[in-house]
């Protein structure tokens, strides 16, 4: 008798794992569907207003960059190099 009781204990809980695993994957399935509704809304969120001052057309001038004693010395052994 007591084997018959433990072989219906382990089927019982055989069965329970059994649901048990079949209700998370509805619930999922269920949790996917709903998030896929939710991402088809359209977005009900307000945009900020657009600014109304225009951006500059043109870019103010630059100015040409400065020679340096550096920029000098680079020049003058170019100049001796191709002698």
């Amino acid at each position: 008798m007591d084997s018959l009781v433990c072989s219906f204990c382990v089927a019982s809980d055989f069965h329970s794992v059994a649901m048990q695993d079949e209700l998370e994957a509805e619930l999922e399935d269920l949790e996917q569907a709903e998030l896929e509704e939710q991402l088809l809304q359209p977005s009900t969120t307000q945009l900020p207003p657009v600014p109304a001052h225009s951006r500059p057309t043109q870019l103010p001038p630059q100015r040409a960059p400065q020679k340096s004693a550096e920029d000098d010395e680079i020049a003058a052994l170019q100049a001796e190099m191709a002698l």
